[in-house]
């Protein structure tokens, strides 16, 4: 009897660990494939952004950020194209969110200068210009604080500077994005236009 009730316990103690391998191995090949899956979308929404092809990296972006909603990148990439789209509102509330995960991410805050920038050139009532225009200066003064030889954040102050009819700070500006890039053909065009200021 014993010798049947060893046999039967041993039986099931193997179909156990059997059933137990199978769905660790499940779960393994879950998470490999989610992270997989994860990795191509957020490689297609890079691909989509360089093309420009604003509608399709708002789609795919927002896809993402349901499985991945602290994802800053992503988050920076969606504001942007909704920028692009003059959806400024959204994409302001995008760059909240990004900045809700980090408040000192410069790319964040350089994005988020450029949207009021933008909202700047189309505003038609002198207080809300200059309302945009010191937002801007804010947002990109915060990022320069965290990234000082931003090269992109730099020609974005040198353009604050510019439309503020600054014509010193935008030179001092421009020239410390030139620091980095000297080549750079549109700091150079910037340069040319902040030369010619009266």
């Amino acid at each position: 009897m014993k010798k049947y009730f060893f046999r039967g316990f041993l039986t099931v103690g193997i179909v156990l660990v059997l059933w137990l391998t199978s769905c660790i191995i499940a779960s393994a090949e879950a998470v490999l494939t989610e992270n997989n899956t994860s990795v191509i979308q957020k490689r297609k929404i890079r691909e989509y952004d360089e093309k420009t092809n604003f509608d399709a990296v708002i789609k795919a972006a927002n896809e993402y950020l349901r499985f991945d909603p602290q994802n800053k990148e992503v988050l920076i990439r969606l504001a942007r194209n909704y920028k692009a789209k003059k959806e400024y509102l959204l994409a302001k509330k995008t760059l909240a969110r990004a900045l809700g995960i980090d408040p000192r991410d410069a790319w964040a805050l350089r994005e988020l200068a450029r949207v009021y920038l933008e909202e700047y050139k189309v505003e038609k009532q002198g207080g809300l210009k200059k309302k945009y225009l010191d937002l801007a200066q804010a947002s990109i003064e915060s990022s320069l604080t965290y990234a000082p030889q931003n090269q992109w954040s730099n020609e974005v102050l040198a353009l604050i500077y510019f439309y503020k009819k600054d014509k010193v700070r935008a030179t001092q500006a421009i020239d410390s994005a030139l620091k980095v890039k000297p080549q750079h053909d549109s700091y150079s065009a910037l340069k040319k236009l902040i030369q010619s200021m009266p």
